[in-house]
């Protein structure tokens, strides 16, 4: 029984809303992998192989175009799924559209595909007339009785039932009464139809927006639409660290949160080698922090090294270090500093110096297994002291 068919109040607005959300989805179908292989061609295809018993009269059946990999045909499935519901990207909606839009500008053989694609739907979606035929078997209830269905009912059956919801519509439910395998092999015929009419219904659309622009919005051809393989790198991202939160609304953010902190290279550097987590913090007279660069330290052959922000080197020679590059140091000296640029980060590394310059006083943190070492730097208080010699990219020694 043919149901009546569906129709739509379409104006040039709705029309053109319709086509550009059928686009942006029948992309998602074109890229597929069984579309673009060409396999839907043979899925389409309800190809049977038979043969008879001549002692008992019994008939095998074989159905040869079944995919190898189900799993694959379920994601097809799911990107055609919303094709078929009401909206807003209706096959027979969006084929509507296409019409009205184009108008004059249709030839007789684009006019002729889109009514085909119109027509095809009428009668297989909207009136579950058979695309090849139907099955009959033996009620499960009642074994005296027997049920059938076409094949897209079986399909729809399986599309509904075991792929997208528990619940089917009504129009689907005589398709439980059949095994799985029936259900499964229908809803590849049928979606395969389905692959074959959206991605003709597309291929109409792009030929005719691109003699007649359609007037949809930029981007309905470019926009991203499948996500592809592998790992995700999100360039220019941002991305803060703190303590876990509980209580995130949608419109939250994230300069709005106390105790968060961009993540930068260094403190993912400092995340990975919490032993060797360095800090040179200059403070005011009060005490107060003015000044923080976060670091990470090794200690090699009795002199600290300090990666500061990937800005500079800062290294610190013990008063008892062999490698102490001063003659003599101050009475009661700790040791003496040297801060050598990365290559292309000499004015950040001025920054840096200015910072320590102009504070009250500076100090060297370094995390160790058994606590906090800190080490202040302390500036020479006449130009008469020992400094450190100029070495090569050397800005300053304090």
């Amino acid at each position: 029984m043919t149901k009546p068919k569906k129709e739509w109040l379409l104006t040039p607005e709705v029309a053109r809303k319709s086509l550009e959300n059928f686009v942006v989805r029948a992309r998602r179908v074109e890229a597929h992998s069984l579309v673009k292989s060409g396999e839907v061609d043979r899925l389409a295809e309800q190809t049977i192989t038979a043969s008879i018993d001549s002692a008992t009269n019994v008939a095998t059946v074989r159905l040869n175009c079944r995919p190898e990999d189900e799993e694959i045909f379920e994601s097809l499935a799911a990107r055609i799924r919303p094709c078929i519901i009401g909206d807003p990207v209706n096959v027979r909606k969006s084929a509507s559209s296409l019409k009205l839009l184009a108008k004059e500008a249709l030839t007789v053989e684009q006019d002729n595909a889109l009514n085909d694609i119109i027509n095809w739907y009428d009668s297989h979606i909207e009136g579950r007339n058979p695309i090849f035929g139907f099955e009959e078997i033996e009620s499960l209830n009642d074994p005296t009785k027997t049920v059938s269905a076409p094949d897209v009912t079986l399909g729809m059956g399986w599309l509904y039932t075991d792929l997208v919801h528990a619940n089917p519509n009504s129009n689907n439910n005589v398709a439980v009464e059949f095994p799985y395998n029936s259900r499964y092999q229908n809803g590849v015929v049928l979606i395969s139809h389905l692959a074959l009419k959206i991605t003709k219904l597309l291929e109409l659309i792009r030929e005719i927006d691109s003699k007649h622009s359609l007037g949809m919005r930029e981007g309905v051809w470019v926009d991203q639409v499948c996500a592809g393989n592998g790992p995700l790198d999100l360039h220019n991202a941002k991305i803060y660290i703190g303590q876990p939160l509980y209580d995130v609304s949608a419109d939250t953010q994230s300069s709005s949160i106390e105790g968060l902190e961009p993540l930068t290279a260094m403190c993912l550097s400092q995340l990975r080698n919490p032993h060797r987590k360095a800090s040179l913090i200059c403070l005011d007279t009060s005490g107060n922090v003015v000044a923080h660069f976060p670091g990470i330290y090794q200690w090699t052959d009795g002199v600290v090294t300090v990666n500061l922000d990937y800005i500079a080197h800062l290294s610190f020679f013990p008063a008892d270090s062999p490698r102490i590059p001063v003659s003599s140091l101050p009475e009661g000296s700790l040791g003496a500093f040297a801060i050598v640029p990365f290559e292309d980060r000499s004015a950040e590394t001025e920054d840096i110096i200015a910072a320590i310059s102009s504070s009250a006083s500076t100090r060297l943190e370094l995390v160790a297994n058994n606590g906090v070492l800190v080490i202040p730097l302390k500036k020479a208080s006449s130009a008469s002291e020992p400094t450190i010699p100029a070495q090569e990219k050397s800005i300053a020694s304090i």
